[in-house]
Parts: C-alpha cells; structure tokens; sequence
C-alpha cells in the first residue's frame, strides 16, 4: 500500500466521520421538540372533533325541520375518520 493511500483513506475516514456526526446532531436538534409538537397536533386535533360535534348537532337539529339527512351521513364518515386519528396518536 502506498503511503499517501493510507493517509487518503484515514482522511477520507474522518471526514465521514464528521459528517455522520454533525448530521445526528442536526437531527438529534431536530426531534428535541417532537413530543410537545406531537402534544400541539393532538390538542388540534381534539378541537376539531368537539367542533365537529357540535356541528353534528347544528346538522342533526336542521335535518328534523327539513328531513335531508346525507349531510349528517357524510359528517359522521369525516368524524369516524378522525376519532381513528385521535385513537392512533
């Protein structure tokens, strides 16, 4: 092996090192805020199922005066939908 290949290859063997390294920092940087983003996201969530209950109500109430139920139909597939969101996170 020729003196400067080894030399080349030590080289080439920390500079990927240190590119590793930096990238899970930057990673490591990334992710420090994923629970309380993750906590922000599910709050978010939640808002919207109770205003898409409420609106289910809103629907439900005007249905009985004029008997169109496919707007309550569809609504009620939407929130299905979301309660498995909720359930998942």
């Amino acid at each position: 092996m020729y003196p400067f290949s080894a030399i080349a290859s030590a080289i080439a063997v920390y500079q990927l090192n240190s590119m590793v390294g930096n990238e899970c920092v930057q990673y490591a940087r990334g992710v420090q805020n994923a629970e309380k983003d993750g906590d922000i996201v599910i709050g978010e969530l939640d808002r919207f199922q109770k205003s898409l209950i409420n609106l289910k109500g809103m629907l439900a109430e005007d249905e009985e005066d004029k008997g169109n139920t496919s707007c309550l139909e569809h609504l009620d597939e939407v929130m299905d939908g979301t309660f498995v969101s909720l359930r998942i996170c």
